[in-house]
């Protein structure tokens, strides 16, 4: 196998690196978005989502029981 189709081969690994120059912008342009207040907390929310995937988490006991976890940040002033 030549060299250059090796790296288009798919790596489950590292299925994050299509979302890097978009994790990269958000993360420079945040600051310029959110300055939290003195009061600030992180929230955990699931999203529902019912079809296949590595990524998705199973909370049997919760309301949405089948989805992604998300990290959010929650701020008194907005």
């Amino acid at each position: 196998m030549p060299e250059d189709t090796a790296n288009l081969q798919p790596n489950v690994k590292d299925w994050w690196k299509k979302l890097e120059p978009l994790n990269t912008q958000l993360r420079l342009q945040s600051p310029a978005y959110l300055l939290p207040g003195t009061h600030v907390s992180i929230d955990e929310m699931m999203v529902r989502f019912a079809r296949r995937s590595q990524h998705t988490v199973r909370m049997p006991k919760k309301p949405i029981s089948v989805g992604y976890k998300v990290l959010a940040i929650c701020s008194s002033s907005g």
